[in-house]
């Protein structure tokens, strides 16, 4: 296992050699704390044989630790104000760095299927949901999973059945694997500071998937169908759809509300009923 040698810049001392200042508009706050982004880099067990996926590397800090476990890198980062940053500090050789809105990449086009895939990523507040369900979306058959984000998102993100936070995409994420939030960071953790506490979000896989990486984008529609009037029965909600193929037991689903089904439900609701077709015909 590599472990890093030096120490990488500081953000503070990155901004003001570059000449760059923090864009509030993009939701860009630094973690500034380079043991917790040693740790980060820890919580999976990445070597030589490992491809990572970094969504907004911003300046570097995490992804600096992330090349020194030896893994090749891909960086997706929108704010091209950095690149001079990223080329000029990090070592390039297991480096890729993609400049454009990670909404428009596929994320499986830049992970290698012959190696052991993770994403990490410090996702802006205002695209946290959108990527994190992309993520799950897209690479179902990720080996891990690892998202810095606002407490609140996160306790969303992985809430439990019966209450108003459970969603889509809390339902993806128990589909997924198990979800660990391994560390709360205050404030004081990042630059600029922001006015919420922050959260590490470690998500990892089921021994056995439940899902083919082929139905989780039609699963992920079919859970934003059920979702998408929550005072309503799933009866209502889920009308488009060929209610009548469902037997017995699975037609006592359709008196509760969404948020009152638990992921393995929404997997057996959603076998019977195949919605690729149904939905898009």
């Amino acid at each position: 296992m590599e472990t890093s040698s030096a120490t990488y810049p500081d953000v503070r001392e990155l901004l003001l050699a570059y000449d760059l200042r923090p864009k509030k508009s993009l939701g860009q706050n630094f973690l500034c704390r380079p043991e917790l982004c040693r740790e980060m880099s820890f919580l999976f067990p990445l070597d030589k044989h490992s491809v990572v996926l970094e969504i907004g590397p911003g300046l570097g800090n995490l992804s600096y630790e992330l090349l020194s476990r030896g893994a090749d890198l891909s960086c997706i980062e929108l704010d091209r104000r950095f690149e001079e940053v990223l080329k000029r500090e990090l070592p390039q050789e297991k480096l890729r760095l993609i400049f454009a809105d990670a909404r428009a990449i596929h994320f499986a086009d830049l992970l290698d299927s012959n190696k052991k895939a993770y994403l990490f990523g410090n996702l802006p507040y205002y695209l946290s949901t959108e990527l994190f369900n992309k993520a799950l979306v897209e690479v179902p058959y990720a080996s891990g999973f690892c998202f810095l984000l606002q407490k609140e998102t996160a306790l969303r993100l992985t809430a439990d059945p019966g209450g108003k936070a459970y969603g889509p995409s809390a339902v993806l994420a128990a589909v997924y694997g198990s979800k660990k939030i391994s560390k709360t960071l205050g404030p004081g953790c990042f630059y600029p500071q922001p006015e919420v506490d922050s959260v590490v979000l470690s998500l990892y896989p089921h021994a056995q998937q439940r899902l083919k990486s082929s139905s989780w984008s039609s699963f992920e529609r079919f859970l934003k169908l059920a979702f998408a009037q929550r005072r309503k029965t799933l009866k209502n909600t889920l009308k488009s759809l060929p209610l009548e193929q469902l037997d017995a037991a699975e037609q006592k689903f359709l008196s509760q509300r969404a948020e009152n089904l638990s992921p393995e439900e929404y997997l057996s609701l959603f076998s019977k009923l195949r919605p690729e077709a149904a939905l898009y015909s």
